[in-house]
């Protein structure tokens, strides 16, 4: 006969293995580095604060206040946040730009203008990248690895182009 309720077997609830996340490869874009510093090893210019002077460290900056003067971190990323304004030569050795910088950029490795960031003066790097919908305004200057540049043959270059002597001769033999 028909039986309205089923004999199923009872279900036996598994104990769920523990989630564990796949690893990542490693990033190497800015942004990734900075999201895994702890806070103390980043100096902050907050919004309400305006710098006129010059600036030196060793450690990673983050501006997103006002600074009028030279940056200098040499070994150090800085970080130019939304906000921010900068009026500053700087030299540092990766710089991410989501403000406003006005003045010379030179970077021992790489320099990034995001979405809404904007850079007017000359750039110096080994790599550059501008997002689509930043700004900029100044000539680029890649350099290339050191190792790259000893390989590099060494081209004399003439303001004044030399015409080219060509040898034509005609034998005919019998």
């Amino acid at each position: 006969m028909w039986n309205p309720k089923p004999n199923y077997p009872p279900k036996s609830s598994p104990t769920p293995e523990p989630f564990s996340e796949a690893p990542r490869p490693a990033e190497t874009s800015i942004a990734a580095r900075v999201a895994t510093l702890p806070p103390q090893n980043v100096s902050v210019i907050g919004k309400s604060i305006t710098i006129t002077g010059d600036i030196t460290g060793s450690e990673p900056l983050h501006v997103e206040g006002h600074v009028k003067g030279a940056i200098r971190l040499d070994t150090a990323y800085l970080n130019i946040g939304p906000e921010a304004t900068v009026q500053s030569t700087v030299v540092a050795r990766e710089v991410v730009v989501r403000g406003s910088v006005v003045g010379n950029v030179n970077v021992s490795e790489r320099i990034d203008i995001r979405n809404g960031g904007s850079l007017v003066g000359d750039v110096t790097a080994h790599s550059v990248s501008i997002e689509e919908g930043a700004y900029f305004k100044g000539s680029i200057d890649m350099r290339r690895a050191e190792s790259a540049r000893h390989k590099a043959p060494n081209v004399q270059v003439s303001s004044s182009p030399q015409p080219v002597e060509t040898e034509h001769t005609n034998s005919v033999s019998a």
